[in-house]
């Protein structure tokens, strides 16, 4: 039997509330006056009489009702969060599976406080994170927390979700008055490759702001659209709203219209394990029957394939052994069944031209243990084989788990490096870093962690380097703003990749670290 994650996943979108003083810090809500998890447990040691407990559980009861659960509160260690879930009513057993454990059943058990129908379990959060849960009752039937009202559907029902203060929810997926919209347009496409009729559905966007004719100017030439395949398209109109995503993005300015073709999988693990066949459907015959109908640009880096989970695996494999048709490609959570087809991917990476097509990864810090498989490993040698390579490569790590309600955050993300602009404060084009030329494996540096958006060079140059005993050299004509999600890259490659697309590298001469142009130090 295939793995859970393989199949289309379950996910949920919901919100957490805080206790006491702390509920302002993530809802803008009044401040519920909520003990702390210490001092109910202080009280009822301290309660003499059975009635006098049950009296304090059911207090604390109707506040964590009232507030909403689980409750958020700061632990001692900074940038840290407990986040301690409640509930009320007869059970053998109760445990908490989620994201935050990798939907183990076993894992987190809640603790019935003795003399009380009240159940406890706290657990230990970094800031910024959001989870999909569920509570398992008698070991296996499975809840919505009823404290929680927050959920969103995904491709196994509702879960209920919470984040940590911090998390921002992404304002693209909710639809805005007076934004233009697109339309969804079913088509069918005769397939020899897989021996019957498929069916697509594409996404016609709105008109880019601006883009009227005034009333005297002769109507101008329409201009050609970027197409965007989406593998497990369908989940990816209903969980991750993209036609709502792109309808936004396009009246921001932050992208231009996108043709969105939704590819429903028919066998979802066959097709997306490294199949010939599907490739050939897709390559071969929905293609060009889009381009044939739509007025879509005909170049590679005009074209781009995207997926989640093994759909990220499929669109990493159709996009490395066909740069010449998609010169973009996102794979969200990837990971896949069959050890050996992963290693043939990472192999053909390795035989990739690094100017073939520009790669979007994306991948949740608890998607570590998700039913025994660490995707998070996986999307690591992915990156390092195509920083290796030398790709351009977009990487982001969030804390979160494998959930539309992830992948849908990160839609603005990937689609604004393959074809959009991020506005830059000082009006500057803000880099995209690429991958070193000359591969990963010449850095040795300690690794580092690197996420900033927008931000000024010099300013970076600081960070990267920072604590390494380095008087740092810099020309004075250096200027430019850098965009960068890295993680546990050698701080030398890290300092390699905010430089090379300003057309800069270094040089360590004893302990001065000096910063030039390329040919300079190419002639030194």
């Amino acid at each position: 039997m295939s793995p859970t994650w393989l199949r289309p996943p379950r996910t949920l979108l919901a919100a957490a509330v805080i206790p006491a003083s702390f509920a302002l810090l993530a809802t803008g809500r009044p401040a519920l006056s909520c003990e702390s998890e210490a001092a109910l447990r202080a009280a009822l040691a301290a309660a003499r009489e059975p009635a006098a407990r049950v009296s304090l559980a059911n207090a604390f009861a109707a506040c964590a009702e009232r507030a909403g659960t689980p409750l958020i509160e700061p632990t001692a260690r900074a940038g840290r969060f407990r986040a301690l879930f409640v509930f009320a009513g007869e059970a053998t057993s109760l445990t908490v599976a989620g994201d935050l454990n990798g939907w183990d059943t076993k894992a987190d058990p809640l603790e019935r406080l003795a003399g009380t129908d009240l159940w406890l379990r706290g657990v230990d959060l970094p800031a910024k994170a959001r989870l999909d849960y569920k509570l398992v009752r008698n070991g296996s039937e499975w809840l919505l927390d009823p404290w929680n009202g927050r959920t969103m559907e995904g491709g196994f029902g509702p879960n209920s979700q919470f984040w940590t203060p911090g998390y921002q929810p992404p304002a693209e997926v909710t639809p805005r008055p007076g934004v233009p919209t697109g339309r969804f347009v079913h088509m069918t496409v005769e397939s020899h490759a897989l021996g019957g009729a498929r069916r697509a559905l594409v996404y016609v966007p709105p008109p880019a702001p601006g883009s009227g004719s005034g009333a005297t100017a002769p109507p101008a030439a329409p201009a050609r659209l970027p197409s965007l395949y989406l593998l497990d398209g369908l989940d990816y109109r209903q969980y991750a709203m993209v036609g709502t995503v792109l309808d936004n993005l396009v009246a921001e300015g932050r992208v231009p219209p996108i043709l969105l073709v939704l590819v429903p999988p028919l066998d979802r693990i066959s097709e997306y394990e490294r199949s010939a066949a599907f490739e050939r459907f897709l390559v071969e015959e929905l293609v060009p029957d889009v381009d044939a109908l739509y007025p879509t640009r005909r170049d590679a880096a005009g074209r781009g394939v995207m997926g989640v989970s093994l759909g990220g695996f499929a669109a990493l494999n159709a996009a490395v052994r066909h740069p010449g048709v998609f010169g973009r490609c996102g794979a969200q959570s990837t990971g896949n069944a069959v050890p050996a087809n992963l290693d043939a991917l990472l192999a053909e990476i390795g035989r990739l031209s690094p100017s073939a097509t520009r790669f979007h990864l994306d991948v949740g810090t608890f998607e570590e243990r998700l039913h025994g498989d660490d995707l998070l490993a996986v999307s690591r040698r992915l990156r390092d084989a195509l920083l290796a390579r030398g790709a351009t490569l977009q990487y982001e790590e969030v804390p979160e788990g494998h959930s539309w309600g992830s992948w849908r955050a990160r839609l603005a993300d990937a689609w604004t490096f393959f074809w959009g602009r991020q506005p830059s404060p000082s009006g500057t084009t803000p880099h995209v870093l690429p991958g070193p030329p000359a591969g990963a494996e010449r850095f040795s540096g300690a690794p580092v962690a690197l996420d900033v958006k927008d931000a000024d060079v010099h300013d970076v140059i600081r960070q990267v380097t920072q604590g390494r005993g380095f008087s740092v050299v810099t020309p004075p004509d250096l200027k430019g703003t850098v965009t960068a999600t890295l993680r546990d890259v050698p701080w030398d490659q890290a300092l390699d990749l905010v430089l090379s697309p300003l057309g800069y590298g270094f040089v360590v001469e004893g302990k001065v670290l000096r910063v030039a142009r390329r040919e300079e130090l190419a002639g030194s």
